[in-house]
């Protein structure tokens, strides 16, 4: 996704630049600025230039832009500029995948292309692309925000569904709906009938897997099944190098 440089700033102290950068997004319609901003280390022996005062203050640009966006790992919350729905702190280095998960629902992008990145946008994610499972149109949604949803679903499964699975069913639930994902297992009514519970089934090598927890869009439609990815054979491990596992889109089914 190219984005061009709009306005950059920088601030010296201990021995460590902090750069902020404003860009600004190659599309027709919507918000299009985000910002990025990070630490890097460096010696200022290796420089001779004297430093050049800055034209904008970061949090100046902020403000005047209303509907930029920001990526940091400097925490700015309790700042007075601070807008949580279009900013977000990334406590790791690698910013470009939280970009992507961020902010692509905002871009009109192909499914294809989607489907084309889906490496890079969630690694720790092992898509179960048999029979043409995973499609857009199997959600049975119309919606403007569904790919948004997309998104936050498969970001929470990438990002944090292992490590809150451990912590048992209910707190499972509960981790990610204050993540702002709706999910569950099946109902024990469902568990009762075998035809029921073979609807979730897929087959990876040569095993059937049991995708019974759900991402849930409504009530009535948009489904993302996945399985946790661990409690599995060796074979189907080295298929899916231990990943959590997708495996299908759907409308809704039997319960």
């Amino acid at each position: 996704f190219p984005i061009s440089c709009e306005a950059e700033t920088g601030s010296i102290n201990d021995n460590r630049i902090h750069l902020n950068f404003a860009a600004k997004l190659f599309r027709q319609s919507g918000p299009p600025h985000i910002a990025l901003s990070t630490c890097v280390d460096f010696n200022p022996n290796d420089y001779t230039e004297t430093p050049v005062d800055c034209v904008e203050d970061f949090s100046k640009h902020l403000a005047i832009k209303q509907h930029s966006g920001l990526l940091t790992n400097n925490d700015y919350r309790v700042t007075s500029w601070w807008n949580p729905s279009t900013m977000k702190v990334v406590n790791d280095s690698f910013l470009p995948r939280h970009y992507y998960q961020f902010y692509i629902h905002n871009i009109n992008l192909d499914e294809t292309l989607f489907w084309k990145i889906t490496d890079e946008l969630f690694p720790n994610i092992f898509f179960n692309n048999s029979n043409s499972q995973i499609k857009f149109s199997n959600l049975g949604v119309n919606a403007p925000n569904i790919f948004e949803w997309i998104i936050k679903s498969l970001s929470y499964l990438n990002d944090h569904a292992v490590s809150d699975y451990q912590k048992g069913s209910q707190q499972f639930q509960n981790s990610a709906a204050a993540k702002g994902v709706d999910l569950s297992a099946e109902s024990t009514n469902t568990h009762k009938s075998k035809a029921k519970m073979k609807e979730r089934d897929i087959r990876i090598a040569g095993t059937t897997i049991n995708c019974e927890w759900h991402c849930k869009f409504r009530y009535d439609s948009g489904r993302i099944h996945f399985h946790i990815g661990q409690d599995v054979s060796e074979e189907v491990k080295k298929e899916t190098q231990n990943k959590l596992i997708v495996g299908f889109f759907c409308k809704h089914l039997t319960t």
